[in-house]
């Protein structure tokens, strides 16, 4: 359940929300029933209300358009609308996602690639390191093999941010071209195949 201060209450203990309410305009609106990986320790079952979303900010604008497209599946040979905007079909989108979804919310971005994002993200002081809390409407950068030459192969959008009941701070992302889809996802926040995030806002 969902008490009067924002918090999750499960099995006498309480889950810690970031959120994006009345006095926080940063944060994010609300936990999600999630999937992929997610431990038996992890969010609380089912979606929580809104708590106070302030759809208005930059941050709950970039959440609320990743939102509108959960669901949509690309057609044949990766043929999408998020490239297709920037008139670039049939690519791997998952940065074009991205873009796409801070375009729509203001923020212009026409980058497709995930070693671009990352190098933008740097060199633009936007990069924030995963020993950092992220906040929802940040940017996540994955790289799914941090082992070989290649820094960054994914990219995303943090939607939601908060501490299951052993304390472990764990987020959900929507990604683009996740599964040929845009979909919502479970993860640690000091996952090992983050490579960190990006402030935007």
């Amino acid at each position: 359940m969902l008490n009067t201060s924002g918090q999750w209450i499960r099995k006498g203990k309480t889950i810690v929300l970031f959120g994006l309410g009345a006095n926080d305009r940063e944060g994010e609106a609300e936990a999600f029933e999630l999937e992929d990986r997610a431990p038996a320790a992890g969010p609380p079952p089912g979606p929580a209300p809104d708590a106070g979303l302030v759809t208005g900010s930059v941050a709950g604008r970039i959440v609320a358009e990743a939102r509108k497209h959960i669901g949509y599946e690309e057609g044949a040979n990766n043929s999408n609308k998020f490239s297709a905007h920037f008139g670039v079909p049939n690519v791997a989108w998952c940065v074009y996602f991205v873009s796409y979804c801070l375009t729509m919310a203001g923020i212009p971005m026409n980058i497709g690639s995930s070693d671009a994002l990352l190098e933008y993200l740097r060199r633009t002081g936007k990069f924030v390191g995963k020993d950092q809390v992220p906040k929802p409407g940040y940017v996540v950068v994955f790289d799914w093999n941090p082992n070989d030459s290649d820094p960054a192969e994914h990219g995303g959008i943090v939607e939601s941010v908060y501490r299951d009941a052993s304390g472990k701070l764990r987020i959900t992302t929507i990604e683009g071209n996740s599964g040929n889809a845009v979909s919502r996802r479970f993860r640690a926040a000091d996952d090992r195949t983050i490579v960190g995030y990006g402030r935007m806002t």
